[in-house]
């Protein structure tokens, strides 16, 4: 809430959305850092905000003066978001895993937002997109991490592709 001019018996109303005031703000945008601010970076303030609500795990902004949550953007493919109230990517998908938008960990296993790397694929660091193991080699164990797990096709044998 805010307090415009002298004399008042009552708040004027409350901080718009995108600032927070702290108490004692006499306007209802306070950008004094003492009696409010814009939102900060990684939080969003709707109308009347006295302390800032973090961008939810899986989410993050660089941005200050966030309205809502749906503002907050989904962690970039390949990177991960592992806590509320980011205002960066927590860091890069793990190898041997694929991160989708919005993964909130380094190494997931639900399928919803990345997995564990299927065989006859690797995954490098900040990998999104599960890489295909080239011709004439084979990797048939999960979590492949690197080009070098896939191993050619052994003498006599032929490989035949199957789409995970």
């Amino acid at each position: 809430m805010y307090c415009e001019g002298t004399g008042r018996i009552s708040p004027s109303g409350p901080c718009i959305a995108g600032f927070v005031c702290f108490g004692a703000a006499s306007q209802p945008s306070p950008s004094d850092n003492i009696t409010g601010a814009p939102c900060p970076p990684g939080f969003y303030c709707p109308v009347g905000s006295s302390v800032p609500s973090p961008c939810p795990k899986g989410t993050f902004s660089e941005q200050s003066g966030l309205t809502e949550p749906s503002q907050c953007r989904r962690c970039v493919p390949g990177f991960y978001c592992a806590e509320p109230g980011l205002k960066a990517v927590t860091g890069a998908c793990l190898p041997g895993f694929y991160c989708l938008e919005g993964s909130q960990s380094a190494a997931p296993m639900s399928g919803v937002f990345g997995g564990v790397c299927n065989p006859g694929h690797y995954c490098e660091s900040g990998t999104s997109v599960p890489a295909s193991c080239p011709a004439g080699t084979h990797h048939n164990n999960t979590g492949g991490k690197k080009r070098d797990d896939c191993k050619p096709c052994p003498d006599g044998n032929v490989m035949i592709f199957r789409e995970m």
